[in-house]
Formats: structure tokens, C-alpha cells, sequence
């Protein structure tokens, strides 16, 4: 059963209330995976506070308080104190009552994503909450980006602006990763035409040294004289000290290739 985009929003939501973080497509695909299997969000739910992203920042050793405070100044950064006091007494409450993380999660997600902007109280917060949703899509659902990243909330306020710098950023990220991949190429013995790509190609060939047909060198058609003759004259006179060209030295390698071992002894 394909999720639908309502469903896969509240999934989000649930990673960014969790963790402050962009799921990425990773993470994602696991906790989609979940409410195809037949769960629901308080499956996904429960699952995020069992993982070690969650245990490694609020550890069982934190008591009720302790955690209440750490973890609404991650999610409500902005909030007032007032307001700030309020959440906790009541995530205090809750966790005294008996309820799990996975559904304080669920109520926390719930609660800022109907709550209007407007509000006297926790508006800021919703807004907050609504900029690092929209982020956090951008980087998992619009960029298909892998990763889960914390990192891609980090500048993100209340203020929309901070919205379009932090997809600037992820839009950056992304094409940086998107470099074309290397390819390895093998020549043949017959005439090839490689077409290499804008990565860091490769391209393997093996020098046969062995059959005469398949070796740059030519047979001579000129004596070995000849050819002397031919480099001799195609110096310049005016310059005889001047570097030998490619010319020369080919003309030179051919002569010796083709000198018998008592020419070269001469």
C-alpha cells in the first residue's frame, strides 16, 4: 500500500519532534515501511525512541524533569519562559502518569502542527515547528537526500527567511554530491574510440610487444643511410645544435631498429 502524503508528513513531523532533524530518504523509507507493514504513528513513534539517536541524547538515567527540559528547549528553542514552564510541567505529568515517550511525541507533534501561528502563548513555536518541517522535506522529500541531518535545522527560526537560506544550503549540498562517478575503460586491439565522462576516468590498455602488426613502429622502407641522410638535411644549417625534434628522434629510433648488430657497432 503506497503512504499517502498526509501520513508521510506526520512522519516527519515525528522525526523533527524526536530528534530536531531531517529524516532523510534512509529513515524515512524504514518508518514508511512500518505503517505499510499495518502499524501506525504511534509504532513509528515508539520505534524513534528506541533507537540510539534518541537514547544517546535523553539517557534513561535523566529523571522526569531533567528530561522534560532538554528536550522542549530542543523542540521549542523559542518559546517563552512561561510557555517554556508549561510544556514541561506537563510532559512532567505525563511521564509520571505513565505514558511513553512514543505518545508524548505523538501529543507534541499533534499539538504544534494544528496549533495557529497566531497564538498568544506557543505561536512562535508553531511557526518554528512549521519552518523546520518544511526544511526537513525539502532535504528528504524535494532533494532526496539519504542522510539524516540535524545539521540542516540548525540556523532555522521562526523567521520564513531562514527557510530559504537553509534550502539554499541543502540545494548546495546536494550538487556537490551529485558529481558523475568514474568510469574504467579497457582499449582493445583494434581502433577504439573511448568516450569518457566528467568524472575521474580511467583508461587501461596493454602494450603487445610481441606481434609486429600491432606495434606503432613501421618497417623501414629506407636504408639506414637513407635515413641519415634524410635527418642530416632536415636540420637546420643554421642552427645544427638545435634540439632534435619529434621528427628527428623518430626518424633516429627507426635507423637504429633497423641497423644489423654489426652496423651498430660501427
Amino acid at each position: 500500500m503506497a503512504i499517502t502524503a498526509e501520513t508521510r508528513k506526520d512522519i516527519i513531523e515525528l522525526v523533527v519532534t524526536a530528534y530536531n532533524a531531517a529524516p532523510g530518504t534512509e529513515l524515512l523509507s524504514e518508518l514508511v515501511a512500518i505503517v505499510d507493514g499495518g502499524g501506525t504513528l504511534a509504532d513509528v513513534a515508539d520505534n524513534l525512541t528506541g533507537r540510539t539517536e534518541w537514547t544517546s541524547v535523553y539517557p534513561s538515567f535523566q529523571t522526569a524533569e531533567e528530561f522534560a527540559a532538554e528536550w522542549l528547549g530542543n523542540l521549542v528553542p523559542e518559546a517563552s519562559a512561561a510557555a517554556l514552564a508549561e510544556g514541561i510541567d506537563i510532559a512532567v505529568g505525563l511521564i509520571n502518569g505513565g505514558a511513553s515517550f512514543g505518545s508524548i511525541l505523538i501529543a507534541a507533534q499533534s499539538f504544534l502542527s494544528a496549533l495557529p501561528e497566531s497564538d498568544a502563548s506557543f505561536g512562535t513555536s508553531a511557526a518554528l515547528f512549521n519552518n523546520k518541517v518544511e526544511v526537513a522535506t525539502y532535504h528528504t522529500i524535494t532533494k532526496e537526500q539519504s542522510g539524516q541531518s540535524a545539521g540542516v535545522l540548525n540556523a532555522v527560526t521562526s523567521d520564513d527567511a531562514t527557510v530559504t537560506t537553509a534550502n539554499a544550503s541543502i540545494d548546495t549540498t546536494a550538487a556537490a554530491a551529485a558529481v558523475v562517478p568514474a568510469q574504467t575503460l579497457s582499449l582493445t586491439t583494434g581502433v577504439d574510440n573511448i568516450a569518457g565522462g566528467a568524472g575521474d576516468d580511467l583508461i587501461i590498455g596493454v602494450v603487445d610487444e610481441t606481434t609486429i602488426t600491432n606495434n606503432t613502429s613501421a618497417p623501414l622502407t629506407s636504408s639506414p643511410v637513407a635515413l641519415v641522410a634524410t635527418l642530416c638535411s632536415s636540420l637546420s644549417p643554421t642552427s645544427p645544435r638545435t634540439a632534435p625534434t619529434s621528427q628527428h628522434l623518430s626518424l633516429m629510433l627507426r635507423m637504429c631498429v633497423s641497423l644489423t648488430p654489426t652496423q651498430r657497432k660501427q
